[in-house]
């Protein structure tokens, strides 16, 4: 795992077993094992991005098919950019 993002993940010990507290990471180059691979846990990775075309050709460089979510108040936008994101 990357070192910084291991320096930020935390367990909490409850009664009955393990739990992680949900968790954002920001700062990662695209080249981090957590914007390449999957994630488990309530854990989301968050990238600025100056273009639409930058941020799809960011997310379809990925070997798998990852999740992600688009955020705007342009509708049409999020419409347009989810549509060409390959994702799960």
């Amino acid at each position: 795992m990357d070192h910084t993002v291991y320096n930020i993940l935390q367990t909490i010990t409850y009664f009955q077993g393990y739990f992680m507290k949900p968790t954002i990471i920001t700062g990662l180059s695209d080249e981090s094992r957590c914007m390449q691979e999957e994630i488990f846990g309530p854990v989301t990775c968050v990238t600025p991005f100056d273009t639409e075309e930058e941020v799809i050709s960011r997310v379809n460089d990925t070997p798998y098919g990852l999740c992600a979510s688009v955020f705007t108040s342009n509708l049409a936008r999020g419409h347009r950019v989810a549509h060409k994101l390959k994702v799960c």
